[in-house]
């Protein structure tokens, strides 16, 4: 059952990211105030990719960070051989190190390191159809560690829970 969930959460979030009409285009449109070509650009919780996929449309270098598994993979496909995208499976918190992300396969949007807000959201009835299923070991790095390796970023996009 559990791969099947995954399948679903996985196709959901493709659906919900990449299917829905001139989402693309006006992503650029509000991006492109942003960066310009050959800027550096930091997409951290990059999950299916449609931001990664609008910076690269820019022109921009992009470092999409993901610690979901099932989407690092995905987004290492759908980018390979895209050249300037950096995949990097992992969190990025306040210290680097390990940690453990609730993943919720059905609506794998709201999968977090934060125990505390994923409790927080169980109580509340907008959340009612999540479950956090599933534990999974992360690698966790900073900002800082990001910079280190890539250089300093025009533009950040910070999407996690």
């Amino acid at each position: 059952m559990g791969l099947t969930r995954r399948a679903f959460g996985l196709a959901r979030s493709l659906l919900i990211y990449h299917a829905i009409p001139l989402r693309q285009r006006r992503m650029r449109r509000l991006y492109r105030q942003f960066v310009d070509a050959g800027d550096l650009a930091f997409d951290i919780g990059a999950h299916a990719g449609n931001r990664t996929r609008a910076l690269v449309a820019l022109g921009c270098r992009v470092v999409a960070v993901e610690p979901q598994p099932d989407f690092a993979r995905l987004l290492n496909t759908v980018f390979a051989g895209t050249r300037h995208v950096a995949i990097v499976r992992a969190a990025v918190a306040a210290s680097s190190g390990d940690g453990w992300l609730s993943v919720s396969e059905r609506t794998p949007t709201v999968s977090t390191l934060a125990s505390a807000w994923r409790d927080a959201r169980a109580r509340e009835p907008r959340f009612d159809g999540v479950t956090w299923n599933r534990q999974v070991r992360v690698p966790v790095v900073t900002l800082d560690d990001l910079i280190a390796r890539y250089g300093e970023p025009a533009f950040v996009k910070i999407d996690v829970e």
